[in-house]
């Protein structure tokens, strides 16, 4: 099993951002109102402190701790969607030449993620009622995330 001891500093960097990054894609869409940003990158660290107890791979648990403490979102604000998609594929990227043995279970952990951020809210409906759980644009921006770690 891979884990932290297998990585540089500079590609541990890699993979933790990117398992932010792949909550920020669909989180930090244009149509989100704050409320629902919030709510869904709630969601992403929530995923992350669980998986970090209870995922099967060492790698997926040690990295899902790596940014527990949380990140500047500030900071995100300015990297484009290509850019965050990039950080996806050079993650898993990384994790295949590092640990390839990992690279299922890294790519399924992203997907979790943004997953998870895009369920975290509804988005329409008055007072909690109707609503969508998963807008177009999110699934689309899903699709993506699939695509850019090599699942979709």
């Amino acid at each position: 099993m891979a884990g932290r001891q297998d990585f540089t500093d500079e590609q541990w960097e890699v993979l933790a951002h990117a398992q932010l990054a792949a909550g920020y894609l669909v989180a930090g869409h244009d149509d989100q109102t704050r409320r629902d940003f919030v709510q869904e990158m709630y969601a992403v660290f929530e995923e992350l402190r669980d998986r970090s107890v209870t995922a099967d791979s060492q790698l997926v648990r040690e990295v899902s701790g790596a940014h527990l403490g949380g990140e500047p979102i500030e900071e995100w604000r300015a990297e484009s969607e290509d850019e965050l998609l990039g950080s996806l594929s050079r993650a898993v990227a990384t994790v295949a030449a590092q640990a390839p043995d990992e690279v299922l279970a890294f790519r399924e952990h992203l997907v979790a993620v943004a997953e998870r951020a895009v369920k975290a809210s509804k988005h329409g409906g008055f007072l909690g009622i109707g609503g969508k759980r998963v807008t177009a644009q999110e699934e689309a921006l899903l699709d993506r995330v699939r695509v850019a770690v090599g699942t979709g």
